[in-house]
C-alpha cells in the first residue's frame, strides 16, 4: 500500500486523481484535477466537470463546469466551488458530509457520507439527500457526527467562500 503523505506540502500544478468511495457500497467515482495549493490538512484541486448535466438542488451542472474543490484531513466535510464553464461566474457552493480525507503523493480518497449542502450565490442553503443519508448503513456516533457538521455549516455565514 502506497505510504500517506505525511507533513509534505505537494508543488501546486500537478494533477491528482480524486477517488470518491460511497459510504456502504462498492461504488467508486474517479476524476483528475489540478493541485491549486496544499497544507498538510488541506488540498485545494481544480477539475472539469465530465459527467452528464443534471441538477443538484436548483443548479445545472453541465460538462465543462470548473470545480475548485477542498478537502481536509480534519473536518467531516469538503466542498466545491462550483463555477459556470471556465468562467470566474460561481453557480453555488456545494459542501459534501464526508470522512475526513486522506492525502497520498498521487491521489485524495474521501467517503461520501450522503449528506449535502448547497449554498446558493445569494446566501441562501439547501440540504439534499436526506433520503440516502437516511438508509446509509453507519453507527450512530458517525451519524451524529454528520448532523453536527451540517448544523455547524447551516449556523456559519459561508457567502465569504462565494
Amino acid at each position: 500500500m502506497p505510504q500517506k503523505l505525511n507533513l509534505h506540502i505537494p508543488n501546486p500544478a500537478r494533477q491528482l486523481k480524486i477517488i470518491k468511495h460511497h459510504a456502504g457500497s462498492e461504488k467508486i467515482y474517479t476524476w483528475s484535477g489540478q493541485l491549486l495549493s496544499g497544507t498538510p490538512n488541506s488540498r485545494r484541486v481544480n477539475a472539469c466537470f465530465n459527467g452528464n448535466p443534471g441538477y443538484a438542488g436548483k443548479v445545472l451542472l453541465e460538462p465543462g463546469d470548473r470545480f475548485v474543490e477542498s478537502y481536509f484531513t480534519d473536518c467531516w466535510y469538503n466542498f466545491f466551488q462550483i463555477y459556470a464553464g471556465q468562467s470566474n461566474l460561481i453557480k453555488c457552493l456545494y459542501f459534501n458530509i464526508s470522512r475526513p480525507a486522506v492525502f497520498y503523493d498521487d491521489r485524495i480518497e474521501w467517503e461520501d457520507l450522503s449528506l449535502d449542502l448547497l449554498v446558493y450565490p445569494d446566501g441562501l442553503k439547501q440540504l439534499l439527500d436526506l433520503d440516502e443519508f437516511a438508509l446509509l448503513n453507519i453507527d450512530e456516533k458517525t451519524r451524529q457526527i454528520c448532523w453536527q457538521t451540517i448544523s455547524d455549516l447551516a449556523n456559519t455565514d459561508l457567502t465569504c467562500l462565494l
